[in-house]
């Protein structure tokens, strides 16, 4: 699988082989890059990676706070796959660049809008990376003005995107939320698979709460009628880890590496071993 942006991708002149990401070298004294694909990843330093949100030309149907909300709930989504932490540092006027000069790398890491042109222009969204040896140090993304958003939009494709800033390229298994030929369904992208938490532990190891999290979004997936609506947000509870689902009222959770469930009756079931449900988790892509 080619999960790892670990060569300089560049669009093409041609639509039909552009990208939705572009990475390139921040050359200086510092570093000589020399890059082989498979041994050598870019990745962000600890990591950390520190964004900025930037409102102007924000669509007039969606509101500032909804709109970081949706952004943290899709970068949540990789933390708790890979060991990243993602800290929103608040609004900005600094705009996100895409197709500045080196010396314009301001190592602010801006997510943003702006209507996109060019080989950028059939994108929903594009992502910029710039890197010195084998980190990162600066990630903007442009969410497209031209078209129009709903919140699902929003963080199906900023799910997508945030994946390209951790360093992940187009993934060729189809079932991964990095795929892109075609590019799956907002909707469909707001689910993790398991080729985007293996992509991402390559980088950053795996998480404490991975294996949680995928046996949560395949239950999502065959117990729909149980566990509505999808995608629901992780959190912790007096040593649970768990999800919520408002719309059937019930608990999905692990707590030392047992599977619980709670319906709106509020019993507690014990579901067996978080590790007896391994197979049908893997199996089923998650």
């Amino acid at each position: 699988m080619r999960h790892l942006n670990c060569f300089i991708l560049l669009l093409a002149a041609a639509a039909s082989h552009a990208q939705d990401f572009k990475s390139s070298p921040l050359h200086g004294e510092r570093e000589s890059p020399q890059y082989v694909l498979g041994s050598s990843f870019q990745s962000w330093a600890g990591g950390q990676i520190n964004w900025y949100y930037n409102p102007l030309n924000q669509p007039s149907n969606l509101s500032t706070t909804e709109v970081v909300a949706a952004i943290q709930r899709a970068a949540t989504r990789w933390s708790g796959m890979c060991r990243v932490t993602f800290n929103y540092l608040g609004l900005t006027s600094t705009l996100p660049n895409l197709d500045g000069p080196a010396s314009s790398v301001d190592q602010v890491n801006v997510f943003g809008w702006g209507l996109l042109q060019g080989d950028n222009a059939p994108y929903s969204a594009v992502t910029k990376s710039w890197w010195i040896g084998s980190s990162y140090i600066d990630a903007d993304i442009v969410m497209n003005t031209a078209q129009f958003w709903t919140m699902t939009e929003l963080e199906g494709i900023m799910t997508h995107e945030i994946g390209h800033a951790l360093g992940l390229s187009h993934s060729d298994v189809p079932a991964s939320v990095m795929y892109a030929s075609p590019y799956h369904s907002t909707s469909y992208m707001i689910t993790l698979r398991g080729d985007d938490a293996n992509g991402c532990a390559v980088l950053y190891g795996t998480a404490t709460t991975a294996e949680s999290n995928r046996a949560f979004n395949w239950a999502e997936a065959v117990y729909a009628q149980y566990l509505s609506p999808n995608a629901a947000v992780s959190g912790t509870l007096e040593g649970y880890y768990y999800r919520y689902y408002s719309g059937t009222r019930s608990y999905v959770g692990t707590r030392n590496g047992t599977v619980y469930y709670m319906g709106p009756d509020g019993v507690i079931q014990n579901m067996g071993s978080l590790g007896s449900y391994f197979l049908q988790v893997r199996g089923a892509g998650y």
